[in-house]
């Protein structure tokens, strides 16, 4: 089953899964084409970052990484959606285990210490944890985002590190929903140019080919894909790729928060949340 909608309540989704990402079925019959391109591409040559991780969990958008800490320290943390109703559906119980994975995207620089501490002290007990610092989005590059150095924005740990200004830098047009930058001058508002990733084409290449291995133990649930999306409005862009190539459709759950109010075309933006929310709901392979 996927899950796909706000964060806080996700909503159910249909889509045909692929527990074994060595066998060549696509969901989406049309994008075969395409999918084909990038499996020649991927040659074999170099290892998959997953080669055997029978459990994935892809954190898109990880800030300080917390919902990494959901999975591997789940009692730390006993009121967690995450720990008691999505990492205990698809993956095992006891997670502290070396075929259970976590890749944490998070272009924000003043995180990678603190993400690369926690990775460092996972590692210490053999537990799978990939820091991967750029920005998802829908093709390769660099990107710029921007910070608002405000006192709020240090106490939620730069949540508003995006594409978008932060919450509160927009003023939308009542009549057509269009939005401007206000104090773009400010020197609260800093500019950092981030490099940026087709994470369609990091999963086909890193997770959806990997090597998958055995049941550990006879209770062991299938293999199973699960992403958390968080990026601040970049999901618009990130969402449609996904679908078009088919990558979506590998996973086996994902949550996203969507942010229709950081979209400078605030009502394209509600149409666009509501249609690929009413597209989930019909089934991506419908």
């Amino acid at each position: 089953m996927l899950l796909i909608g706000r964060r806080k309540s996700p909503a159910p989704l249909k889509c045909q899964i692929l527990h074994e990402p060595q066998d060549v079925h696509f969901c989406v019959k049309a994008f075969a084409p395409f999918i084909l391109l990038l499996s020649s591409l991927n040659g074999g040559s170099a290892e998959a970052q997953a080669d055997g991780c029978r459990y994935v969990f892809l954190d898109v958008g990880a800030n300080v990484g917390i919902h990494t800490r959901f999975l591997f320290e789940a009692w730390r943390f006993p009121r967690s959606v995450y720990a008691s109703r999505i990492f205990d559906q698809y993956f095992p119980a006891a997670r502290n285990r070396s075929d259970v994975c976590a890749f944490a995207f998070e272009p924000n620089p003043a995180h990678l210490p603190r993400l690369q501490a926690l990775q460092k002290s996972y590692r210490a007990y053999g537990w799978r944890v990939g820091i991967i610092p750029v920005a998802a989005s829908a093709a390769d590059g660099t990107l710029q985002f921007l910070q608002l150095r405000t006192a709020r924005e240090k106490k939620h740990l730069d949540w508003g590190f995006s594409e978008s200004p932060p919450d509160g830098r927009f003023v939308h047009h009542a009549a057509t929903g269009e939005a401007v930058v206000v104090d773009n001058s400010s020197n609260k508002l800093q500019r950092h140019t981030v490099k940026a990733i087709d994470l369609s084409k990091w999963l086909w290449r890193h997770v959806h080919y990997r090597r998958v291995p055995e049941k550990k133990l006879p209770s062991d649930v299938p293999p199973a894909v699960v992403m958390k999306m968080d990026i601040e409005g970049s999901e618009f862009k990130v969402l449609p790729r996904l679908i078009f190539t088919g990558a979506l459709c590998q996973i086996t759950a994902a949550t996203v928060e969507f942010h229709e109010h950081k979209c400078q075309a605030l009502n394209s933006c509600r149409q666009q949340a509501s249609l690929l929310r009413q597209m989930m709901a019909l089934g991506v392979n419908a």
